[in-house]
């Protein structure tokens, strides 16, 4: 979810018919070499969107690679470094038990505490 001080937060969520039921469909084989191979072109629609953020914060859920957050930041990493480079945290919420609001808070809140702790350590 990139947020920006000068622009309102933007969510990006998955595209329908990404999610854990596709997880299931694909061969073990799949997963284990290629695990977010699927969501190629939503990373690539994502890091267009992200290219006039300054910062950015991730949330998803789970651990590994079942987590597509990870799956985005990976993708970023070798495809967009600039853009990478702006994440500034990478949290792990229970998404199901949120709202799209609460999500916003979270990410506010922890972003606010990010540059908090820059601001002491500079």
């Amino acid at each position: 979810m990139p947020l920006d001080e000068r622009h309102e937060p933007v969510m990006v969520a998955l595209p329908f018919g990404s999610g854990e039921r596709d997880h299931v469909v694909r061969s073990r084989h799949q997963r284990a070499h290629r695990p977010y191979q699927y969501l190629q072109v939503f990373f690539a629609a994502v890091a267009d969107r992200l290219v006039d953020v300054s910062d950015i914060v991730l949330i998803g859920h789970g651990r590994g690679k079942g987590n597509a957050a990870h799956g985005l930041r990976d993708y970023l990493l070798q495809y967009a470094p600039g853009i990478a480079g702006r994440i500034r945290c990478d949290l792990d919420v229970d998404l199901s038990a949120r709202t799209p609001r609460q999500l916003l808070l979270i990410a506010r809140d922890a972003l606010d505490r990010e540059r908090h702790l820059h601001a002491e350590a500079g």
